[in-house]
C-alpha cells in the first residue's frame, strides 16, 4: 500500500482570517463555522495560525478590542501537501499542535491539516508505523 499524502487528508481551501481583523469578530466567525483553528493570512501568504486557545486567551484577559496578530501564533511549523500522513502525526507530536497549515514550495498556503484529519486515514489503513 502506498503512503497517504497530507494533500489527501487535508482540508483544503482552510477558512482564512486577515491579522488586523478583531478578536471579537475572529471568536464570532470560529464559533459559526465550527472550526477549532484558522489560518492568518495576507494574499495567500501565511502570517500564523489562530487556535480556539487564543480565543479562551483573549476572553480570559477581558480586553474590549485586541486584533488577531495579538493573540495568534506566529512561529507556525508547516507541512507540505506531498508529505505523509506519519510526517505530519511525527510533526505534531514533536511540536505538540493539533493544527499545521498545509504550504507549498512557493509558500502558499493550500489547506490546513488537524490531528483528526490524520486519525481517520490511520485508523482506516494502519498507516503510521
Amino acid at each position: 500500500m502506498g503512503s497517504i499524502t497530507v494533500r489527501e487528508a487535508m482540508t483544503a481551501s482552510p477558512y482564512v482570517l486577515h491579522p488586523d481583523a478583531q478578536m471579537y469578530d475572529a471568536t464570532e466567525f470560529m464559533l459559526s463555522h465550527e472550526i477549532t483553528a484558522a489560518i492568518v493570512a495576507v494574499d495567500g501568504s501565511l502570517e500564523g495560525l489562530i487556535t480556539n486557545t487564543d480565543l479562551l486567551e483573549f476572553l480570559d484577559d477581558g480586553r474590549d478590542h485586541a486584533s488577531v496578530r495579538e493573540y495568534m501564533e506566529e512561529d507556525v511549523i508547516v507541512i507540505s501537501p506531498d508529505a505523509t500522513i506519519s510526517d505530519g502525526i511525527d510533526k505534531m507530536v514533536e511540536y505538540s499542535f493539533h493544527h499545521l497549515p498545509v504550504v507549498t514550495d512557493d509558500s502558499r498556503v493550500v489547506g490546513i491539516v488537524s490531528s483528526a484529519n490524520l486519525m481517520n486515514p490511520v485508523m482506516i489503513c494502519g498507516e503510521h508505523q
